[in-house]
């Protein structure tokens, strides 16, 4: 019996998501990391940065039996 795969949430240390998804992406799992884009300012500019919609976590689409790989 073969599953299918489902969405879940992986929760990763704080201020890491963006590492965790390129680590993720060069083991081409299917994976998934909402970003907010802000303007910040600081005393010589304004610059874009993005942000984790939820910070901590990182959603991948894996079958059930991949869980423990990760």
């Amino acid at each position: 019996m073969e599953l299918l795969p489902s969405w879940y949430a992986v929760y990763t240390t704080s201020r890491s998501e963006k590492k965790v998804k390129a680590r993720l992406d060069e083991a081409k799992v299917d994976n998934y990391l909402p970003l907010r884009t802000e303007y910040r300012m600081w005393s010589d500019r304004r610059k874009k940065v993005s942000f984790p919609l939820i910070p901590g976590y990182i959603f991948v689409h894996i079958p059930i039996q991949d869980t423990l790989k990760f």
